[in-house]
């Protein structure tokens, strides 16, 4: 299971998700809705896809549901955090856990 400790530098095996302590960006349990839960993307490329926001992708689930992947920084639990896990939504529907990842060469 990797850390949620987001500190100034970039540290190995640690993503953005609350656990037992807290949110990786407050280390509190008390959620705050004037608090960004979103961090930079870290250095790691593809690796780095656990914890901040599920990610759309091509999928097709159904004539109206888009594929996700890589989970949220509201993931609680390992499970969630699988880079095998498959998720979906409506892409007309809006969420602070759901976004997309811009990529330059």
């Amino acid at each position: 299971m990797p850390g949620n400790d987001i500190g100034p530098l970039p540290l190995a095996n640690h993503a953005n998700y609350i656990d037992g302590s807290g949110y990786s960006v407050t280390q509190s349990l008390i959620e705050d809705p004037n608090q960004n839960y979103l961090t930079d993307a870290g250095p790691y490329g593809t690796f780095d896809q656990g914890g901040n926001v599920w990610e759309w992708n091509d999928a097709a689930i159904s004539v109206s549901e888009r594929g996700l992947r890589g989970s949220s920084w509201f993931t609680t639990d390992e499970f969630n955090l699988r880079s095998s896990l498959r998720n979906f939504s409506e892409p007309g529907s809006g969420s602070e856990t759901i976004g997309f990842r811009v990529a330059s060469p």
